[in-house]
């Protein structure tokens, strides 16, 4: 798999960056066609992925490397701290309006309808039962470890309870792809509250729904209007 940018081992120097450069290498190793983007930023928990991946014949995930522990509170994913004390909102809970807001971003500038699966990979521990629930309701998908990343996101899409009705070609990544790592590009443009206080005006006309049972991911579309080919 292609990764970019070409500075990107650069960009992943240093200690604060370890388990970025595990799922790197694991996109690297992955034997699935497609492109994968690294999205620096200055904090941990940025409201954008920091993997942009797509998959020739498959689809696009928003792939997010998750560091610290998490829970559910109140509907809300939360960060628990590691040192103790009380816990912050995640701004993870984001990542299902963030891919949302990523294919609608696409579909606006290139007019290529893309469906985005968000994924969340638990690096340091794996996610407990209550945040699984909540990528369940939510439409996220949860891993355990970069271990064979790439082929366990193509098995994600294999087995969706949903088709995919445009799945990307070699020519439309190249494209998309290049246009996401424009340095000029602004960050798509999301509500400031997480899932789970979203609002009518969030435009999401339907929603998936991830259900997941051990390695089996099935996503189905609920909620009102039609289906539409993005998250």
């Amino acid at each position: 798999m292609k990764t970019n940018p070409e500075n990107i081992s650069e960009l992943l120097q240093g200690p604060d960056h370890a388990a970025h450069r595990q799922v790197l290498a694991q996109l690297e190793l992955g034997q699935e066609l497609g492109q994968a983007i690294y999205f620096p930023r200055e904090d941990a928990f940025g409201q954008r992925p920091g993997f942009p991946v797509a998959l020739e014949g498959h689809t696009y995930f928003s792939v997010y490397v998750v560091t610290q522990p998490h829970a559910v509170e109140d509907e809300r994913l939360v960060v628990v701290p590691q040192s103790g004390g009380s816990t912050t909102p995640s701004p993870l809970g984001h990542a299902p309006t963030q891919a949302v807001a990523l294919s609608g971003e696409v579909k606006r500038a290139l007019r290529y309808r893309i469906y985005v699966v968000p994924v969340l990979v638990f690096m340091a521990e794996g996610p407990d039962n209550t945040v699984q629930a909540w990528g369940i309701e939510h439409g996220v998908a949860t891993l355990f470890t970069a271990d064979r990343l790439v082929e366990r996101l193509a098995q994600i899409v294999r087995d969706l309870g949903t088709p995919i009705y445009h799945p990307p070609h070699a020519e439309e990544i190249a494209r998309v792809m290049a246009y996401l790592g424009a340095p000029e590009r602004p960050v798509a443009t999301i509500p400031s509250r997480p899932v789970g206080e979203m609002t009518l005006e969030a435009g999401i006309a339907a929603r998936q729904v991830v259900i997941q049972r051990a390695d089996v991911v099935n996503v189905y579309t609920t909620g009102g209007g039609a289906a539409i080919d993005g998250p």
